[in-house]
């Protein structure tokens, strides 16, 4: 077995290589290939398919299978575009967004002390005055 495909089915399917690559259309209903993507691409890697594609281009290209074909050093690489956009991942959003967060922590602990004097201070003018302890309270005569 040579990656999840029998060695002794490669050469038939080799030669029927057209029509189970392909999708069909049997009575106007399209019909999936009988080899699936996965399996096609486990085939192209087959020193078989690779002799064979040699042999038969028009049969590889009619099969669609051309593109396992093509590398780096192949001359119409160059030409091939890529649907890939070469980026850095995004990554989680926690991740993403944690310098900003220790930025607007550090804003705020900045002003802690501040706000922290004028909740004090709001409490303290809030409490109720017992007797004469509104004498006593700073600035009582302005």
């Amino acid at each position: 077995m040579s990656r999840g495909i029998p060695t002794a089915r490669i050469p038939s399917i080799l030669t029927r290589l057209a029509e189970v690559a392909v999708p069909t259309k049997v009575n106007g209903v399209w019909h999936k290939p009988m080899l699936s993507g996965r399996k096609r691409a486990l085939l192209a890697k087959t020193p078989e398919f690779v002799q064979y594609a040699a042999s038969n281009p028009d049969a590889v290209k009619l099969a669609k299978m051309d593109r396992y074909l093509q590398s780096a050093d192949h001359p119409d690489a160059a030409t091939k575009t890529s649907i890939f956009i070469s980026r850095v991942p995004k990554g989680h959003k926690h991740a993403r967004d944690a310098e900003a967060r220790r930025a607007a922590i550090q804003k705020k602990l900045a002003e802690m002390p501040k706000l922290l004097e004028d909740i004090k201070k709001q409490k303290q003018d809030a409490k109720k005055s017992v007797g004469i302890s509104w004498l006593f309270k700073e600035n009582a005569y302005k």
